[in-house]
C-alpha cells in the first residue's frame, strides 16, 4: 500500500512540475488580462496539489 501510493505522490509532484512549467511558457504568451488570471488560477491550483503532495508524504508514508 505505501508503495503505491509513494507511486502516485511522485507522479503527481511530476505532474505538478510539469504544470508550473507549462503556466511559465503560457504567462510569458498571454496576450491579454483575461489569458493572465486564468494562468494564475492554473499555476494556483497546482501549488495546492504540491503542498498536498508533500502533506500526504509527511503524514501518510514517512
Amino acid at each position: 500500500m505505501r508503495k503505491g501510493m509513494l507511486e502516485l505522490m511522485n507522479t503527481l509532484a511530476s505532474s505538478v512540475i510539469a504544470l508550473n512549467s507549462l503556466a511559465d511558457d503560457l504567462m510569458q504568451a498571454a496576450s491579454s488580462v483575461d489569458d493572465a488570471v486564468a494562468i494564475k488560477v492554473m499555476r494556483g491550483v497546482a501549488s495546492g496539489i504540491g503542498s498536498a503532495h508533500w502533506r500526504c508524504r509527511g503524514n501518510w508514508l514517512f
